[in-house]
């Protein structure tokens, strides 16, 4: 056998060989099924608590997907699309998800079944260190997340429910959460400069040593909410319901939050 056809086999084994190093795990069930990999088309599929993978999945589409209790931890996950999908209890620590969406699926009203972002919620899931920068997450569910320094650094959180969720030292500068729902989450610490909050709800949420400087708070429900060492200068606080709230200088706010003495500044 001559030295060219030798190397020409040896190539080709070793290709052969990569590919199947470097195939990802296939999910789902007879019905439908995917191999994990970057732009993997995975839309609908099922698979439960019993999904992990750690590599590139850029651009994978999960619309409408149940991983609940899926190990994405720490994976490249740029602009994945994750709307309607089920992530409940699902493990994104320190995951990229730069770009990534987590909205109803597309022409789902509010009443249909995948509305109100994951079908029907990421309750639980784990976004400690995750970096979802620019994310869109509108109307999406993310009730009780664990999500200690996760990155929503100019992420669209229109209409979310984060309620109860841990987003302490979060990113969350120049983040859109107008009309959002955020009652007893703890944002202590958080970075809220510049952020949107208008007609919010947060009531009795921690925003202890939080960065508001110039958020647009107008018309937010804050009541019983503490603000306790939080930097509120230069925010729009016209019509901001304060009441029963702790200030930044550590006052209590009378019910109509007056105590507060804080400057209405129209944005």
């Amino acid at each position: 056998m001559s030295a060219l056809r030798i190397l020409v086999l040896a190539v080709l084994a070793f290709s052969a060989t990569a590919g199947i190093a470097s195939a990802g795990p296939v999910i789902g069930t007879a019905g439908k099924t995917c191999e994990l990999g970057p732009h993997a088309d995975c839309r609908g599929v099922v698979h439960r608590f019993d999904v992990e993978h750690h590599g590139n999945l850029r651009g994978a589409r999960f619309t409408g997907a149940d991983l609940r209790g899926v190990d994405f931890s720490h994976a490249n996950l740029m602009g994945v699309d994750f709307r309607g999908a089920d992530l409940r209890r699902a493990n994104l620590n320190g995951a990229t998800l730069h770009g990534a969406r987590f909205g109803p699926l597309p022409g789902r009203g509010t009443g249909g079944r995948q509305a109100g972002g994951c079908a029907p919620n990421c309750s639980g899931a784990n976004l400690t260190g995750a970096s979802l920068q620019f994310a869109t997450l509108s109307s999406a569910n993310l009730s009780s997340v664990s999500g200690d320094g996760i990155n929503l650094y100019g992420a669209n959180l229109y209409r979310a429910n984060f309620v109860g969720a841990t987003l302490t030292n979060a990113n969350l500068f120049a983040a859109n959460l107008n009309y959002a729902t955020g009652s007893g989450a703890n944002l202590t610490n958080a970075i809220m400069a510049f952020a949107s909050m208008v007609s919010s709800t947060m009531n009795k949420a921690n925003f202890a040593t939080a960065n508001l400087n110039q958020a647009n708070l107008q018309a937010a429900n804050f009541q019983y909410a503490n603000l306790g060492g939080a930097n509120i200068s230069g925010a729009n606080t016209f019509l901001l319901d304060l009441g029963q709230a702790t200030c930044p200088s550590g006052a209590s706010a009378d019910a109509s939050g007056n105590v507060c003495a804080v400057p209405t500044v129209f944005g």
